[in-house]
């Protein structure tokens, strides 16, 4: 990634960070382009890209593999350097994991500047969900121990909190009409 590419992320995050709720066009506008660096260059047969709202990942030169994935599909972040990484060549290795893609893991090995791309793409990533109407509990399937009293082969899930008040369900009736237990009484 050049240097103006760096200038117009931050540029980006920005504007991201100032977007309101209802605007979500934003997800489509923004594109980002680098290959796998091996030490200060961009020489490796794998290149990654971002836009429209898709994380594009192309392996190879005679044979090539391609993947891709939307964002909001992404559920968790990790970024991992090492000493050299991070001080002499300023790349870094950033793993998103997908639950619902045939490769959960999407691997961006030794790009430029990765805490750049990791700060911006956890922001596009939750645009994209709203934009998109995706809620967590959308990436669970019936019978993984996850899927909200759906049934499955071991039944309804006990834990289950369809309505996201952070109380289980079958618990609901209990809490209602018990007394407040937070404000003191004189």
């Amino acid at each position: 990634m050049a240097t103006s590419n760096k200038k117009q992320m931050k540029e980006f995050g920005e504007k991201l960070s100032k977007e309101t709720e209802g605007k979500s066009s934003i997800v489509s506008e923004f594109e980002w382009h680098d290959r796998k660096h091996i030490g200060w260059f961009p020489i490796g047969l794998t290149s990654y890209s971002i836009k429209g709202g898709k994380i594009f990942v192309n392996k190879g030169l005679f044979s090539t593999v391609s993947n891709q994935t939307r964002l909001y599909r992404i559920t968790d972040m990790q970024m991992r350097r090492t000493f050299l990484q991070k001080v002499l060549f300023h790349t870094g290795t950033l793993i998103l994991v997908s639950k619902v893609d045939a490769d959960h893991e999407i691997k961006f090995e030794n790009i430029k500047h990765p805490e750049l791309l990791n700060d911006t793409l956890s922001d596009l990533i939750e645009a994209d969900r709203r934009k998109n109407n995706v809620l967590g509990k959308e990436f669970y399937s019936p019978g993984c121990g996850m899927d909200f009293g759906h049934g499955g082969p071991g039944g309804p899930n006990p834990m289950a909190d369809a309505d996201g008040d952070g109380i289980p369900d079958y618990m609901d009736d209990h809490f209602d009409g018990m007394p407040d237990h937070t404000t003191e009484e004189s």
